[in-house]
């Protein structure tokens, strides 16, 4: 009997990517007619994730193997149904906790699968082929704001034609965050070529990377952009540690160039742009929904609002004077603020802890 439960537990990953397409692919995507039946078949998936756990523990006598993100994640499992039980809104909070279900049934999956203890890099391989994936598919799947800050217009007609052959797309900013988490690691790769047997191999990891790094340029998104600036700046000191001798050179210059053009002008740029004609794009936007964020936080410090329902909860509370009432907004623009305002202040803790953990590892 155990020999049938660990063959049962070896296909976990695979059942868990299949309930997946059912948690993440949005509605739009999907025919109209089936649209009611995802909605209903939302909270199956998601306790469809959760069978891992028993059936692990049929299979290896464990729930899961040991690892240092086991209290921060558990912390997180633990409130997850507090923040639901919290929501305004039952089917925003599925859709959101479906998001999280399956993230967090593909770690534990991965890490008590057999083949990716015996192979880890498997993993890693398959995170770089999603990236590039997702690269690929960027103009198809988003609709990029070519005037944001800079003027790339001649390439509108383009990626409008490419954007239309979808039902929907999704939010430049949101696919900028998901690829400037992966690239650095081919970034990495091709800075470290002692790796490969054969050189070009670290050459085709630098073309990707500067393929991606096209594609995060294309998405105009501020946020990815610095952090990819500073994921590159933590590849080149690891790859050549002497050169945190001339950071306070870097930190002069910078601080030259931002006394030369003058503050004011750089806002102006960054916040103001070309196309910037909505009030989110711009400062006193982004700081009027920060505002919001932190009343929010205030006020519902415990539970927070409920996962996934700021659309709803925020502009009824806390209505906006610059941004338009018309404007759909579905996140804080800030992912430590959205993290408070859905999870309370405990949610936050844990999601921190996390993020600590990650880092001392």
């Amino acid at each position: 009997m155990v020999r049938f439960w660990r063959r049962v537990a070896w296909l976990e990953p695979f059942w868990v990517l299949a309930l997946g397409v059912v948690l993440l692919v949005p509605a739009r995507f999907l025919p109209g007619g089936l649209e009611p039946y995802l909605s209903r078949a939302t909270p199956y998936a998601i306790g469809g994730l959760l069978l891992g756990w028993p059936v692990r523990w049929l299979a290896y006598r464990r729930f899961s193997v040991r690892t240092p993100l086991d209290w921060s994640l558990g912390l997180i499992l633990l409130w997850l149904p507090v923040t639901f039980w919290a929501s305004a809104d039952k089917t925003l909070s599925w859709q959101a906790l479906g998001y999280m279900a399956v993230g967090l049934g593909l770690y534990f999956a991965l890490i008590n699968w057999p083949p990716a203890q015996e192979r880890p890099l498997w993993v890693g391989a398959a995170l770089l082929g999603v990236a590039v994936l997702l690269a690929l598919a960027a103009p198809l799947l988003s609709q990029f704001a070519l005037s944001k800050l800079f003027r790339l217009g001649q390439l509108n007609p383009i990626f409008q034609r490419l954007a239309d052959l979808t039902p929907g797309n999704v939010n430049a900013n949101v696919m900028a965050g998901a690829l400037v988490v992966v690239w650095p690691l081919w970034a990495g790769l091709a800075l470290r070529p002692e790796w490969a047997k054969r050189r070009w191999w670290s050459w085709l990891c630098g073309v990707v990377a500067v393929g991606m790094l096209g594609v995060l340029f294309l998405t105009q998104s501020r946020g990815a952009y610095l952090a990819a600036a500073a994921g590159l700046g933590v590849l080149f000191l690891m790859r050549w540690p002497k050169l945190v001798y001339a950071l306070p050179v870097a930190a002069l210059a910078v601080a030259f160039a931002v006394v030369r053009i003058g503050p004011d002008a750089i806002l102006n740029q960054v916040t103001s742009g070309a196309a910037a004609q909505s009030a989110l794009n711009s400062l006193e936007g982004r700081l009027e929904l920060w505002s919001r964020a932190l009343y929010a936080i205030q006020d519902f410090s415990f539970t927070g609002i409920g996962i996934g329902t700021f659309q709803v909860v925020i502009p009824l509370l806390y209505p906006y004077f610059l941004i338009s009432p018309s404007t759909t907004i579905t996140h804080a623009h800030n992912l430590f603020l959205q993290v408070a305002v859905d999870w309370g202040i405990p949610g936050l803790i844990a999601y921190l802890a996390l993020h600590i953990n990650v880092f001392v590892m």
